[in-house]
């Protein structure tokens, strides 16, 4: 035919005879060329031209790339970390399992202390003042021990551990002590009141840890009324 059909087969031959390929240049888009056998000695040269679907193209190419790699191809590497990429991924679900596996530790909530509002008569512990004792202990202990041996550990040297807080009562006064409440397994908050000359009445156990108040009103020789919450 004419040089423009010839320099289309030489660019065919020059691609590795692929069949398809597209290529966008200056805007205009060059549909693809297919080149048939050459013709039979004797006869004239023929072109058929093929507009190949970009799809279709690709899929072809990559079809020949699979054909050509090798099953056991090593592990691809990625360029900008220079780690292949199995060995990542095993990394990464190493760190999940350590963190579902509770790994790290836990940090435990610091239990919410007691209120205890005490109201005293002006005829408390006889007009003057006394004590107010909060002790952590187990219950048996708590039933165990007399007045005279909290009185003994208020005053210890060195300092009672199991004391957490103490507090002077005022009669006709109000006051608020605040106690932590950061008990062992078994352990139970122990209230005392160390009057003068107490009655019955002159301590109180608080074993229910979701107890976060508890109002108590104090008479001459000990407690009228606990009112926990």
């Amino acid at each position: 035919m004419d040089a423009r059909s010839d320099r289309v087969a030489e660019r065919a031959d020059q691609a590795g005879r692929q069949p398809v390929a597209d290529a966008t240049r200056g805007g205009r888009v060059r549909h693809t060329v297919g080149v048939v056998p050459s013709p039979p000695a004797g006869r004239s040269p023929r072109l058929d031209l093929h507009l190949a679907h970009p799809a279709r193209a690709i899929t072809a190419a990559r079809r020949q790339l699979r054909r050509g790699r090798s099953h056991r191809a090593e592990p691809r590497r990625s360029q900008a970390a220079g780690v292949a990429r199995p060995a990542v991924t095993a990394r990464w679900l190493l760190c999940l399992a350590a963190a579902c596996s509770g790994g790290a530790p836990q940090i435990r909530a610091k239990p919410t202390p007691v209120h205890l509002d005490i109201t005293a008569g002006k005829d408390a512990n006889q007009g003057g003042t006394f004590y107010v004792v909060v002790r952590k202990i187990d219950q048996a202990g708590f039933l165990a021990e007399d007045y005279d041996a909290i009185a003994d550990r208020l005053f210890a040297a060195p300092p009672d551990p199991a004391v957490l807080r103490k507090a002077i009562v005022r009669p006709g006064a109000a006051l608020t002590v605040d106690a932590d409440r950061d008990l062992a397994e078994g352990e139970i908050l122990g209230v005392y009141f160390l009057f003068s000359v107490p009655g019955d009445a002159w301590r109180l156990a608080i074993a229910d840890r979701n107890i976060h108040r508890v109002r108590i009103v104090l008479g001459a020789a000990g407690i009228v009324s606990a009112e926990q919450q």
